[in-house]
């Protein structure tokens, strides 16, 4: 079930990408749309063709975006039906969404992180990092290939920062990027499948991972004076009821995450 399932999502992806899914209606006409809350029901119909016919009406919703998905993905009343067709709607509008882009490129190398080659002018990558630097880590995850710095950059929403480890000229730096649109690099491929379901794990475990830390208030005195102290993670423990991994939190950015001995530079 579980490999059908990826089977089809990527090649709904490939579909999607190809640019054949039906567009919403024109604004000047009446919405004679079903409402979403009716479409969400359908997918808990016991019959396969309402199920797969209420998911193509969400999905030729132009106007649905993840924050709304996620609202009714949030529901703890969902079926097990409907959690997981809300799971493939939301893939496939943050697939057809716009991406992001740092503004790099880099060549092909075989050395733990990615090297920059060269900035892209009107991005702020050129105002904060420079041909030359070796990416170590994104969002806290080390970097071994190429691919996993991609998919780190289209799994955020063009606007948002992208938090780097850079290591130049022999010292490590922390460095957060505002990510520009996809849309304005030169020549760029368009993102394969593979890249934007990697992207979108990585956002579903950022999201997840913050849920589970719960709000800014909610931490305690101890844990907000041992981040002030300036200890590492080693020296602090989790919040109970915390079921988070260390490498889920690090792909959060999480605060625990130790930064003594480097520099922190953002825009």
């Amino acid at each position: 079930m579980i490999k059908s399932t990826t089977t089809i999502s990527c090649f709904a992806l490939v579909v999607l990408l190809a640019g054949t899914t039906a567009s919403a209606q024109r604004d000047d006409l009446p919405d004679t749309r079903p409402p979403v809350e009716e479409m969400v029901e359908w997918l808990d119909s016991p019959v396969f063709a309402a199920r797969q016919q209420a998911l193509v009406a969400l999905l030729e919703r132009r106007d649905l975006d993840l924050v709304e998905i996620d609202a009714w993905r949030s529901r703890e009343d969902l079926s097990p039906e409907q959690r997981l067709r809300l799971d493939e709607l939301a893939l496939q509008v943050f697939a057809r969404g716009p991406r992001a882009a740092l503004g790099i490129s880099f060549p092909p190398d075989d050395r733990g992180g990615v090297r920059i080659m060269d900035v892209v002018a009107g991005f702020a990558a050129a105002d904060l990092l420079v041909p030359g630097d070796r990416i170590l880590t994104a969002d806290g995850v080390p970097l071994s290939r190429q691919a996993m710095l991609r998919a780190a950059i289209l799994s955020h929403a063009p606007g948002e920062h992208l938090e780097l480890t850079v290591e130049r000229g022999g010292e490590i730096l922390d460095i957060s990027v505002p990510l520009g649109s996809f849309g304005n690099l030169r020549g760029a491929a368009t993102p394969r499948a593979s890249d934007l379901v990697a992207a979108w794990s990585l956002r579903q475990s950022r999201a997840g991972s913050r849920r589970c830390w719960g709000r800014r208030s909610g931490r305690s005195r101890s844990s907000l004076a041992a981040r002030r102290a300036g200890a590492t993670r080693r020296s602090r423990g989790r919040p109970r009821g915390c079921r988070c991994t260390p490498r889920a939190m690090r792909r959060a950015g999480c605060w625990w995450a130790g930064s003594r001995g480097r520099r922190r530079i953002s825009r």
